[in-house]
């Protein structure tokens, strides 16, 4: 799959939509502190997160490690500048 973000590009985060669903794109806080933007798929048992670029292992955080998540918002726009 192609990525849907690259280095570089700017991305529009709706704040208001941080209630995750499934398959969405959101940027997040990690448990690390990192920020970063990833596809999220929720499961009974937590959150799964996804690059669309392969070269990003899937992440899994159970549901103590997913309540440390922060979700910042759904990232609603993307593009880049010449």
């Amino acid at each position: 799959m192609t990525p849907g973000l690259h280095d570089g590009d700017l991305a529009l985060i709706d704040q208001r939509r941080n209630t995750v669903r499934s398959g969405q794109v959101y940027a997040l806080t990690d448990i690390d502190g990192s920020t970063r933007v990833k596809r999220v798929d929720v499961l009974p048992t937590g959150l799964i997160l996804r690059s669309d670029a392969p070269s990003y292992p899937t992440e899994f955080r159970p549901c103590d490690d997913a309540n440390r998540v922060n979700i910042i918002g759904q990232v609603v726009w993307s593009g880049h500048t010449w």
